[in-house]
């Protein structure tokens, strides 16, 4: 769900959105989600910048 609000899923649609993903997902690519998930807390500046862009296109 982290990655899914970080890239700016509105809330009411997260809890949908994660379930149809953890259903079809494989292992290795969970594991890829929560790394970029780590990468993003270890460097607040980059999600800061990421947020800010992601505001920019709406």
């Amino acid at each position: 769900m982290e990655l899914l609000k970080t890239l700016g899923i509105e809330e009411n649609h997260l809890l949908e959105e994660t379930e149809k993903i953890e259903h079809t997902i494989s292992e290795n690519t969970l594991q890829c989600f929560t790394n970029f998930i780590e990468f993003l807390k270890a460097n607040k500046d980059v999600k800061k910048r990421l947020s800010e862009y992601i505001s920019s296109k709406k």
